[in-house]
Parts: C-alpha cells; structure tokens; sequence
C-alpha cells in the first residue's frame, strides 16, 4: 500500500517537473540521465520512455569544495561581524583613568535621574572644563554632550538608559 503512494507521488511529482520543460529524468544532483530513473528514485516503477533527442534544460552548476568552503568561511565571517555589532563589542567611548572624569559622569546620571535641568547645566558646565583641560576626548565629549541635549529635550528616560549603557560599558584605566 505505501509503496503504491508512494509511486504516485513519484510519478505526479515528475509529470509537474516535466511540464514546460519536455520529458527528461529529473536528476536532483543535476545530472543528465534521459532514459535512467532518479537517482533517488523507487526501484520498479514503470516509467514512460524518454527521448533522449532534446536536450536536458540547463541547471545551476553546484560548488566545488573549495567554494562550499569559501562560502562557509563568508557566512561565519559575517555572522561574527553581525554579532559582534549587535553585542556591542566595540562599546561606548572610552572616559579613562581620570577620577574627576568619572565623578562628573556619575553627576551627570545623578542630575539625568533626578530630572533636574540646573543639575544638567552644573554637569555640563563641568564636563566642557574637562574636555578643554585634555582629561575627556573629543569622542566622549561629543557623546554625552549627545545625552545632555536629548535629556533637556525633555527625553529623560532615554537620556537616562544611554547614559547607564555608556556607564556600563567604560573599563577603568583605559
């Protein structure tokens, strides 16, 4: 019984993959057998004969095993600089080893979580002395320079999330 299901599909499925493209042996490893059956193919079902005058529709040619491998070393390679991006591998900007610098951050977390626009402009006022004495860099003066403006705009809440994750993200003496 199953065997006889399955020889009816075998059979309706080469018909729908003959159909518009003449009456050859369906090869799923792309090879041009006219007159042989599948090479998966039900042993002692009877097939119609095939003609072996036209010719076989052009298939996709597969890949060496060099190129199978070149295409595995792609895809890792951007799996692991997607994932990388993602996880935030290359993190916030770096404050550094000042203790004055990381104490006007924290002030600042202070005044964002506190909501307090004259806090905000006491850190801020402190943060720009900072930069101009050489003890901030210009990336990380431009990044809470960044969280200042959308905490006064009113965002607090998101000013408040950024300023944790670039907290989070400094590793001290770097």
């Amino acid at each position: 019984m199953m065997e006889e299901i399955l020889a009816r599909f075998a059979d309706a499925l080469h018909k729908a993959i003959g159909t518009g493209r003449g009456d050859h042996a369906f090869s799923p490893c792309g090879r041009r057998w006219p007159e042989r059956p599948d090479e998966g193919g039900i042993t002692g079902v009877r097939r119609p004969s095939r003609s072996s005058s036209t010719p076989h529709p052009p298939l996709r040619g597969t890949f060496s095993r060099k190129g199978r491998r070149e295409a595995a070393f792609g895809k890792i390679l951007a799996t692991a600089v997607l994932a990388s991006a993602v996880c935030g591998c290359w993190g916030p900007p770096q404050i550094g080893g000042d203790d004055a610098s990381f104490k006007a951050v924290d002030a600042l977390y202070t005044a964002v979580s506190l909501r307090e626009v004259k806090l905000v402009d006491q850190c801020q006022t402190t943060l720009k002395s900072l930069h101009e004495a050489g003890s901030l860099g210009e990336d990380v003066s431009q990044s809470l320079e960044s969280i200042i403006v959308e905490a006064k705009g009113g965002a607090w809440e998101d000013a408040q999330t950024r300023l944790a994750r670039f907290m989070e993200g400094q590793r001290r003496g770097r």
